[in-house]
């Protein structure tokens, strides 16, 4: 009786092990939180728009980067950011505050960067 696992064996196990470590990084369809949903598209609204952030970026910084390319734009930053952080991380959001939020979002128009045109020469 052999008392140590065959070479075949490992291979089998490490061979599961790397599909369950792959599988459990696979994006498992809709975020179940709304709010975080609309975070995304406020960041893809910007990445669109030319400004591509570190996904690591938290809201406050994002707001900082946001403000520097669009200063015109402050108020509705701020008040999106105001919001956002409310409904995320509030003690007891209110429930209207959601549809606030998606309203922004749906009204945020962030112009596009044209390129300069002296660099190209």
């Amino acid at each position: 009786i052999h008392t140590r696992p065959s070479a075949a064996v490992l291979a089998i196990l490490a061979a599961l092990g790397l599909v369950w470590m792959l599988a459990s990084r696979l994006p498992r369809g809709r975020d179940p939180d709304p709010a975080r949903r609309i975070w995304h598209g406020y960041r893809r609204r910007m990445r669109r728009a030319g400004l591509a952030l570190p996904d690591w970026l938290g809201p406050r910084q994002v707001l900082k980067q946001a403000l520097q390319r669009w200063p015109e734009q402050g108020e509705t930053l701020r008040a999106f950011t105001r919001d956002y952080l409310a409904l995320r991380y509030g003690p007891d959001p209110d429930p209207a505050l959601l549809q606030r939020l998606r309203k922004r979002l749906r009204r945020l128009h962030l112009p596009q960067r044209t390129p300069d045109k002296t660099s190209e020469s």
